[in-house]
C-alpha cells in the first residue's frame, strides 16, 4: 500500500505542477526565443543533485515554466542536446512525468531518447508488477499513467506523431 500511496503523491505532484501558470492554448504572444542548452543543463543537474522531493519539484516547476514560455516551434526544435539533457529525468521515477510532459512537444530529435524511455518504461512496469503482487488481495492501480506516458513517447518516435489515446495524461503545451 505504501508504493501506491508514493505513487499516487508522485502523480498528484506531477498533475498540480503543470496547473502552475498555464499558457492558454490560444495564446498568441509567446516569444519565440531559441531554447538555452546551458540553462536546461544547469536545471537538470540540479534537479539531479538537490535533495528532498520538495526542492526537486520547485526545480521541475521552474524547468516546466522556462519551457513553456518559448514557443511549440522552438521545442519542437529542441536540438539533441536540449533532448538527452531532458532525456536524464527519466531515470528518476519522481521527475519522470515531468520529462514525459516535456519531450512530448519534441520533434523528430525525441528519438536520441529512445533508450532511456525504454529503460524507464521497463522500470515503471517491473514497479506495477512489484505493487500489484505486494498487495494482493486488493487490486491497486495507478492507471499506469507513467507508463502510458512513456509508451505515449516511444509511439511518437515511431510514427512522427502524438497518439490521442497514450498521450491523454501529458499536458497539451500547444
Amino acid at each position: 500500500m505504501l508504493i501506491v500511496a508514493r505513487t499516487t503523491a508522485l502523480i498528484i505532484s506531477g498533475l498540480i505542477l503543470f496547473g502552475l501558470n498555464p499558457v492558454p492554448a490560444n495564446a498568441v504572444n509567446v516569444e519565440c526565443r531559441p531554447l538555452d542548452e546551458a540553462m536546461i543543463e544547469r536545471r537538470v543537474d540540479r534537479i539531479l543533485s538537490v535533495p528532498g522531493r520538495d526542492a526537486q519539484t520547485e526545480e521541475l516547476s521552474l524547468l516546466a515554466s522556462d519551457w513553456k514560455a518559448h514557443c511549440p516551434e522552438a521545442r519542437e526544435n529542441a536540438s539533441g542536446a536540449i533532448v538527452v539533457s531532458l532525456g536524464r529525468l527519466l531515470d528518476r521515477r519522481g521527475s519522470r512525468l515531468t520529462a514525459a510532459s516535456l519531450l512530448v512537444d519534441v520533434g523528430p530529435n525525441l528519438r536520441h531518447v529512445r533508450r532511456a524511455i525504454r529503460r524507464a518504461l521497463a522500470d515503471e512496469k517491473r514497479r506495477d508488477r512489484a505493487a500489484l503482487r505486494a498487495s494482493f488481495p486488493v487490486i491497486p492501480t495507478t492507471y499506469r499513467i507513467a507508463s502510458t506516458s512513456l509508451r505515449c513517447l516511444l509511439n511518437k518516435i515511431r510514427v512522427g506523431t502524438r497518439d490521442a489515446v497514450l498521450c491523454r495524461f501529458l499536458v497539451d503545451r500547444q
